[in-house]
């Protein structure tokens, strides 16, 4: 099966916003002979580094600077793998503490697995996303503030 590497994807939206939908058909069609060139399009629509926008018919580069939303948060990885900051007044390096933390982080992470169920936040968009079925369906109640 032929794919067409994400290093591909500026040139066929440079094709595309110049020469259009067809242009950049073509060129994907030649370059990587791949007969329905629209899931290409849809693929580089999906990947999050360019928006489409219908009115004008172009793709707009999305740059991932520390002011935009994927900048502003840290994901539950960087968040777990930071080592505390030590304080040297209080020394709590005991190894129930170490256990602990472990604890804590173990269930914060189970936690969060269970409401990401229920629960979508995209940021691009700016919507929070509540399946509110399942939540009643699974017993829960729903208060909004």
């Amino acid at each position: 099966m032929i794919t067409v590497p994400e290093k591909a994807f500026p040139e066929i939206v440079d094709r595309y916003n110049s020469g259009g939908r067809s242009a950049a058909n073509d060129y994907i069609r030649e370059a990587y002979k791949i007969k329905h060139p629209y899931f290409v399009i849809d693929r580089i629509k999906k990947s999050g580094k360019y928006q489409y926008e219908a009115s004008s018919d172009r793709f707009i580069a999305l740059e991932k600077t520390e002011h935009s939303p994927e900048g502003l948060f840290m994901s539950l990885d960087d968040l777990c793998e930071k080592p505390l900051a030590e304080d040297k007044g209080n020394s709590f390096n005991s190894p129930g503490t170490e256990t602990m933390d472990k604890l804590i982080r173990s269930l914060l992470s189970d936690r969060l697995m269970q409401l990401s169920k229920y629960i979508t936040i995209d940021s691009a968009s700016r919507t929070v996303m509540i399946d509110r079925t399942t939540l009643l369906a699974d017993g829960y109640r729903i208060s909004m503030h």
